[in-house]
C-alpha cells in the first residue's frame, strides 16, 4: 500500500485534510483506484471504511482496493482547529543567501583534493567557460571576469557556481560542481570542433546523472567530499571571521518575519539547516534568538524528511507547516506518506529558478509564497 500510494503521490497529490477528494487529487489516481474511491463516496462513506474490502466491488484488483481504502480514510478526515502551530523552516536559502560562501568553500575544498585545478583555471578565459551576458551587471563585461581572487578562484568560476546553486542540495556537491565547471571550460578551450560547456539549464535537468558520473570519474566518495568541505569552512571561519560573515547574506524581510514569529507564544519554530553552528552564529548576528534545540541539523533530503517526521510525533496535536525554497525537496516531502499532516509551502526566493517555480505550481498540496511578506503573513496568521 505504501509503495502504491507513493507512486500515486509522486507529483504531490493532495492527500491532506480534506472532507472529500479534490479534483486535483483524483486526477492522480488511475482508473481502477478512482472507481474504488468514488464507490466508497457514493456507496456509504462510513460503511466502506468500516467494512473493509468486502464492501468494495470485487472485480477491482486487490492492490487498488487497499489503496482506495487507505486514501479514502485520509481524504475523509474532517478539518480541525488547532491551538498551536509548529513551523519547520529551511534556514539555507529562505533566510540566508550563502551562495557566494558556498562557492568559495567549494573552491577551497576542491583545491585540497585536486591541487592541479589552480594552475588550470588561470589559463581559461571567461568566454571559454560559458559565462552568459545575462548573468552580468549592466556595467560589467565578460572579459573582466578573468580576474583571480586571493584564493586563486577566477571571478567567472565564482559567478557560474553561484548561478548553478539551485541545481544541488548537499554541501559536498559544491566540490563536484567546481570540478565540472573547470573540466567543461578546459574541454571547450581545447576543442577544435566548437565544443561548448553545458548550459545552466542542462546542468539543472541532469545534475543527478552528472553527480554520479563525477564521483566515478574522480574516484572520490561523498564522505570524503563532505569532510573536505567541513574542514575548509571551519578554517575560513577561524582565519577570517569578517570575510566568512560577509559571504553569508541574511535576507532582511525574511529575518524580520522570523523574529516576529519567535515572539508569538502560539508558534513553535524550528530551523532546518545543514550546519547548526553556522545557523546559530548567523541568527545571533541578525539579532534573532533561536534556542539551540530548535535548530536541527539536516545534511540531506532524507535527513530532512526524518526530522520532519520526528517533529510530527512530538507535536501531534499542533498544525504542522514546512517551508523551503528547494522545489525538489518540497516535492520529496509531498510524496512521503509519513508527512501527510504537513501543510507544505514553497518560497519563490532563495535557491530557485522559474522552472522550479513552475514545478512547484503543479503540486496541488503545495502553497506558493512569492515574497517575505507572504512568509510573514503565514507565520503571524
Amino acid at each position: 500500500v505504501t509503495s502504491r500510494l507513493a507512486r500515486l503521490d509522486r507529483h504531490g497529490a493532495a492527500w491532506g485534510r480534506a472532507s472529500r477528494p479534490t479534483r486535483a487529487a483524483m486526477v492522480q489516481l488511475d482508473t481502477h483506484t478512482r472507481i474504488a474511491v468514488q464507490w466508497l463516496r457514493t456507496g456509504g462513506q462510513h460503511t466502506g471504511c468500516q467494512g473493509g474490502m468486502s464492501q468494495l466491488p470485487q472485480y477491482l484488483p486487490k492492490q487498488h482496493q487497499r489503496g482506495a481504502l487507505l486514501s479514502h480514510r485520509m481524504l475523509s478526515i474532517e478539518p480541525k482547529e488547532y491551538s498551536q502551530r509548529t513551523f519547520a523552516l529551511a534556514f539555507d536559502g529562505l533566510f540566508c543567501d550563502s551562495a557566494r560562501a558556498w562557492a568559495t568553500i567549494g573552491w577551497k575544498a576542491a583545491l585540497s583534493l585536486w591541487p592541479d585545478l589552480g594552475p588550470s583555471v588561470s589559463t581559461i578565459s571567461p568566454r571559454d567557460a560559458g559565462v552568459r551576458r545575462a548573468w552580468l551587471l549592466q556595467e560589467q563585461s565578460i572579459d573582466e571576469l578573468g580576474n583571480l581572487d586571493e584564493e586563486g578562484m577566477p571571478d567567472w568560476l565564482a559567478l557560474k557556481v553561484e548561478k548553478l546553486r539551485p541545481a544541488v542540495q548537499s554541501e559536498y556537491e559544491s566540490l563536484l560542481l567546481v570540478r565540472l565547471c573547470v573540466d567543461e571550460a578546459l574541454a571547450s578551450q581545447r576543442s577544435k570542433r566548437g565544443m561548448r560547456p553545458l548550459t545552466a539549464g542542462e546542468v539543472y535537468s541532469s545534475w543527478s546523472q552528472l553527480r554520479e558520473s563525477l564521483l566515478f570519474r574522480c574516484s572520490v566518495d561523498k564522505q570524503t567530499l563532505a569532510h573536505a568541505y567541513e574542514e575548509a569552512s571551519e578554517q575560513w571561519a577561524n582565519a577570517d571571521s569578517d570575510g566568512w560573515h560577509g559571504a553569508h547574506s541574511m535576507r532582511p524581510g525574511a529575518v524580520r518575519a522570523l523574529r516576529s514569529a519567535m515572539r508569538n507564544s502560539n508558534n513553535r519554530v524550528y530551523l532546518l539547516t545543514s550546519r547548526r553552528d553556522r545557523a546559530l552564529r548567523l541568527t545571533r548576528s541578525a539579532q534573532v534568538l533561536v534556542p539551540k534545540d530548535q535548530v536541527l541539523e539536516c545534511g540531506s533530503v532524507s535527513a530532512t524528511a526524518d526530522a520532519l517526521h520526528v517533529l510530527l510525533l512530538q507535536h501531534h496535536a499542533a498544525e504542522m507547516h514546512f517551508v523551503d525554497s528547494h522545489a525538489e525537496t518540497v516535492r520529496t516531502m509531498a510524496a512521503d506518506l509519513r508527512l501527510l499532516p504537513y501543510k507544505l509551502h514553497y518560497a519563490q526566493w532563495g535557491y530557485s529558478t522559474p522552472s522550479h517555480g513552475a514545478l512547484a505550481s503543479t503540486m496541488p498540496r503545495v502553497n506558493l509564497l512569492p515574497n517575505s511578506e507572504s512568509l510573514r503573513s503565514l507565520l503571524l496568521r
